[in-house]
């Protein structure tokens, strides 16, 4: 099985190899080296967020825009990776707004805010947002945002265009 690139030409193929008793694997018949595909694959973003339509939607398009993203469920999750890979994303995009636990995630977020740049998405509604002015998050952003502008600001932020 194939799927052909824009161009429907077989140079930008991918292709999903027929394997038996082994997991499928897709292969890129064209000039790409594997170090190539890997830089261009570096993630750049970490999204944390509840809400996993909004969190889905929004790595689907980052992707898209050829922004590297890895997503997590929680906070503490995205916070985790950072301590234990030694991971420095180019930004950190929390979406606090759903959170079970947004005083302690801001607080957790704020203890990270000197060493990364995090964004934080809360609610107009919250209790919290008070309590996240002033505490090094470089932007604060509130529901309700708008998907296209975000990913725009986000891609600008990191650098690709």
């Amino acid at each position: 099985m194939s799927f052909r690139g824009a161009a429907g030409d077989e140079e930008s193929c991918t292709v999903l190899e027929n394997t038996q008793g082994e997991i499928p694997r897709f292969s890129r018949n064209d000039s790409q080296t594997p170090e190539s595909s890997y830089n261009q694959l570096v993630v750049q973003v970490f999204l944390a967020g509840k809400d996993w339509q909004a969190r889905a939607l929004l790595r689907a398009q980052l992707l898209e825009e050829g922004v590297g993203v890895e997503a997590f469920e929680t906070v503490r999750e995205a916070l985790a990776q950072l301590e234990f890979y030694a991971v420095r994303p180019a930004l950190l995009l929390a979406d606090i707004s759903a959170s079970d636990h947004p005083s302690a995630d801001g607080e957790s977020l704020a203890n990270w805010a000197k060493r990364i740049p995090i964004w934080i998405i809360a609610s107009h509604t919250s209790s919290v947002p008070g309590g996240l002015d002033g505490r090094g998050f470089e932007r604060l952003l509130f529901r309700p945002i708008d998907l296209g502008e975000l990913v725009e600001q986000v891609r600008q932020r990191v650098g690709r265009r």
